[in-house]
């Protein structure tokens, strides 16, 4: 059935009867004085417009004159605002040089016409500062002020402006704000993107204008799209809608209005992993609310569904599964929210409890799930869900306290909610900030109250209890953080108290990062899924339209040996669904390399070799080699030269590491190696540790072989991975 498509045009503007030729200068600085055209507020700006940059600063460029709007006065520690005086609109663009950073909803300069925003621009971690339009033909005769506002800190938080001029001639090639109309959005609104075009700000918005879809900065490309992203409209959906966008002048714009998700390629896009779940657009990074409920598995994600580099605006996304292997793909559950009055409030990691008890009071019977995040700027929020679709936040917020990512559950016997959430506490002593993770408790999900703090943990929390050596009599507390790091102990609802021992070693290396763990999983599996951290910078030189993946969802067992306590993580065994067997070679001496076969890249291998009489053992797999050393007791993974590694790939970022495994080797090696078009996986020795490691190996086919002086190949089984997506997986979008 042919889709059908609404085709946005753009607004033909009113003309303007006041408009003369001559340009309009607002203030191009040279004065060398703020008064009296601007009242400022704070430190950012300093006492007087820069001449030139700050010291530390680099080189600031392309501003004219001798002086110019720069909140680096003192470095990216301080905010501040500059407000204008009023002045009337009587030409058709506002024109400024705009440079420094790229934070949308804290650094920007912006035109407020009747305490309204209608148009904001802002740098793009650049000290140069580059020409940009704001379109004001429709507020003609209207007065309007400026903010130049600086309410960030850290990298790249400060902004730089210059010659801000009323004209009708806005040069060649200058974006300018449009506005368009859809008179009825469909599910989806789908927004042209090239990874590689200059940003836009893309605002989409209720007639109302108090109701904001999105409002960011966007590489929309409407001559060479690379891909498309299908934004889902929410409430919007069957509504009048107003799309601002930056064009060039005399660019032809358009959009389409949907109610198909437009799937692309998916899922055979030169880097997009065959059974690692990965977001079906946009970027992914921290897994969020993992949680088994009413039968099925799901996982929600940090997204960005409009970029695949990950710094910007969050929302959760989520998938469902029935068995942790195949997923169907869902529309966000928790989406950022816009003010009217400009910035913006983002969804960051959080945790999900099932409620299955209703301990909240919140649900029927059936229960409910029960959610903590980061609303950003704003504090840590719990919130519901009776569908697991979406939530709603609860008010007041659990803290508001620097810190975020909260992982939240019920502790029975205490009766009483628990968050365990990161912060960065003041030491009165020094003034010096310090990494804590600390607990928070509440009986009704609304009154908190701040318990203990523990030192010396970074990002995304997890907590869970275990089983002690399969042990169900004999449950001890685990915490987590973002890197692995981990403590055992016991927890009596207020208070955790660590074992002996102090930190544990990490059951998982390489460029895994703030793992999660399925909560209310069913006969106390627990089950793990991290983000697997890959080089961004491949997918945005290669076109993909989504960026990183999960880790294979691994089995967690605590164990002691010798007194000491360790995680062990498997392979969850549903993975077994995707096995096709290939090659299988059982007691086989190695004399030089022997080849295993030509395979597509998402492939696994099984091996126990005897290396009693080897000091190492090698699996070539194409570009990647995985080399066991046995006196170093250790996995390398090395790269071929640049010029042998896939034609498709070459010109990625590679990396190769060295990874220490605990304890000593032994004669006998048993590893389980993953493979999946950007990754490598293995699990070493039983499944006592495991490493992740970001390989971008494309679709091309790859050469198997093994080597090693002296070894011997007890049994080794090579099997192609049969694919767990297909357009199917996005069926419910």
């Amino acid at each position: 059935m042919e889709m059908k498509k609404i085709i946005l045009v753009l607004f033909a503007m009113s003309a303007m009867q006041c408009f003369g030729n001559a340009d309009i200068v607002v203030d191009d600085f040279e004065s060398g004085s703020y008064a009296p055209k601007w009242t400022v507020e704070g430190e950012a700006f300093g006492p007087a417009p820069a001449k030139g940059g700050y010291p530390y600063q680099g080189k600031v460029s392309a501003y004219n004159g001798s002086y110019l709007v720069d909140s680096y006065f003192n470095r990216d520690d301080t905010v501040g605002k500059m407000t204008s005086a009023p002045f009337k609109i009587e030409r058709k663009y506002l024109t400024a040089l705009v440079g420094g950073g790229e934070k949308n909803d804290k650094l920007y300069m912006r035109v407020l016409v009747d305490g309204k925003e209608v148009g904001r621009l802002t740098g793009k971690n650049d000290e140069r500062l580059e020409p940009y339009a704001i379109d004001l033909s429709a507020y003609a005769g209207k007065m309007a002020v400026i903010e130049i506002v600086d309410n960030a800190k850290g990298g790249w938080a400060h902004i730089n402006v210059d010659d801000i001029i009323l004209t009708d001639n806005a040069p060649e090639g200058i974006v300018a704000k449009k506005t368009l109309q859809i008179k009825k959005a469909k599910r989806y609104i789908n927004i042209p993107i090239n990874n590689l075009a200059p940003e836009r700000l893309v605002k989409i918005y209720d007639l109302s204008g108090e109701n904001i879809l999105v409002n960011e900065q966007i590489r929309v490309d409407f001559k060479n799209p690379q891909w498309i992203c299908s934004l889902e409209t929410r409430e919007f959906a069957g509504k009048p809608v107003n799309i601002e966008v930056g064009t060039k002048i005399g660019e032809k714009v358009a959009f389409e209005t949907t109610d198909t998700y437009n799937a692309g390629n998916y899922p055979n896009e030169l880097l997009r992993p065959q059974y690692h779940f990965s977001a079906p657009q946009g970027w992914l990074n921290d897994p969020n609310g993992l949680v088994y409920w009413q039968g099925k598995w799901h996982m929600y994600y940090q997204l960005t569904p409009y970029r695949v580099i990950g710094k910007h605006t969050k929302y959760w996304g989520h998938a469902v599964s029935d068995d942790l292997i195949f997923w169907q793909h869902k529309v966000p559950a928790i989406s950022p929210f816009y003010p009217a009055n400009g910035g913006m409030y983002s969804i960051w990691s959080g945790t999900t409890y099932a409620d299955t008890k209703n301990r909240s009071g919140l649900f029927d019977k059936k229960g409910g799930l029960i959610f903590a995040y980061t609303f950003a700027r704003k504090g840590d929020f719990a919130g519901y869900s009776a569908d697991g679709l979406r939530a709603e936040r609860l008010e007041p917020p659990i803290a508001t306290t620097p810190g975020r990512d909260p992982c939240i559950f019920y502790h029975e016997p205490s009766r009483q909610w628990v968050v365990l959430r990161y912060e960065d506490v003041r030491n009165p002593a020094d003034g010096k900030y310090y990494r804590k993770f600390a607990f928070h408790v509440s009986k009704d999900l609304k009154s908190w109250r701040r318990t203990q703090e523990l030192d010396d943990f970074y990002e995304c929390p997890y907590m869970i209890s275990m089983p002690l050596n399969g042990d169900k009599n004999n449950m001890k507390y685990l915490i987590f953080d973002a890197r692995g790091e981990c403590v055992i102990g016991d927890f009596d609802g207020e208070k955790f108290t660590p074992m002996g021992g102090g930190r544990r070693p990490k059951f998982i290396l390489g460029d895994a990062y703030a793992g999660q763990i399925f909560g209310n999983a069913p006969n106390g599996r627990v089950v793990n899924v991290s983000w697997l951290r890959e080089e961004q910078q491949n997918y945005v030189d290669s076109g993909m339209p989504f960026s990183q993946m999960m880790s294979l969802p691994a089995e967690l067992k605590l164990v002691e040996e010798d007194g000491e306590y360790f995680i062990h993580p498997s392979p969850v065994p549903e993975i077994e669904k995707l096995y096709a067997e290939k090659t299988r070679i059982k007691d086989k001496k190695i004399e030089g390399a022997l080849s295993l076969g030509t395979l597509p890249p998402s492939l696994m291998i099984e091996a126990e070799f005897d290396i009693s009489n080897a000091d190492r053992a090698r699996i070539d797999i194409g570009p990647a080699g995985v080399i066991f050393k046995k006196k170093e007791n250790a996995y390398e993974i090395t790269l071929v030269p640049v010029e042998k590694r896939p034609a498709k790939t070459r010109g990625l970022k590679w990396g190769g590491g060295y990874y220490k495994m605990k304890g000593a080797s032994s004669d006998k090696l048993r590893v389980k190696i993953f493979v999946d078009r950007g990754s490598i996986e293995l699990f070493h020795d039983d499944d006592k540790m495991m490493v992740c490691k970001r390989i971008p190996l494309g679709d091309e086919l790859v050469d198997v072989s093994v080597s090693g002086g002296g070894l011997v190949v007890n049994e080794l089984i090579l099997r192609e991975m049969k694919p767990a997506f297909s357009k199917k997986s996005l069926k419910d979008l």
